[in-house]
């Protein structure tokens, strides 16, 4: 492709592709493609990658592989910048975030400084909520929708943890 030399097995090794052989795009999932893509933009060694929606569509293990092919080229000394809607996609990758609304900067933070804002977090549960429940909302700042959901107040390194902590106390949601 124009001249370069590129050791395209190498390339394709790289990005999760080695294993297709002479299997026609158009068959390829989701995932596949989006793998191709970025494959077809390292053909020219960039030093920035600009991807847009690049998790559109994409199966959980579709996912996880394109978040470990991205920090993989990061480490590489590749800085990406993704356009996403996704943010608790994005938490998982990025270092700093840029949140626009209306073409304009409404927000350019650290994933530090966003991790500690609260977040409001609904939570619906398959029954009525019991008393075991509502004991691990006690030191949170909460408000009870009805009798099977609520809404929870908590930064967002916390939300896995009641999550965890509702499952283990056999509280279903949904």
């Amino acid at each position: 492709m124009n001249g370069l030399k590129v050791d395209i097995n190498t390339l394709l090794n790289k990005v999760g592709l080695s294993h297709v052989g002479n299997k026609k795009v158009r068959h390829f999932s989701t995932g596949m493609k989006q793998r191709l893509a970025i494959a077809q933009t390292l053909l020219r060694s960039p030093d920035l990658l600009v991807l847009d929606e690049p998790f559109n569509g994409l199966d959980p293990n579709g996912f996880q592989d394109l978040m470990h092919l991205l920090r993989q080229l990061n480490a590489e000394g590749i800085t990406i910048i993704v356009s996403s809607h996704l943010l608790n996609e994005l938490e998982q990758l990025a270092s700093h975030f840029i949140l626009l609304h209306d073409g304009h900067v409404a927000l350019d933070i650290s994933k530090t400084e966003l991790q500690k804002l609260n977040r409001t977090v609904q939570l619906e549960f398959d029954s009525k909520v019991n008393d075991k429940a509502l004991n691990l909302f006690k030191d949170l700042e909460w408000k009870q929708l009805n009798d099977m959901a609520f809404e929870v107040k908590l930064p967002s390194g916390e939300i896995a943890l009641l999550v965890k902590n509702l499952v283990d106390a056999a509280i279903k949601t949904r």
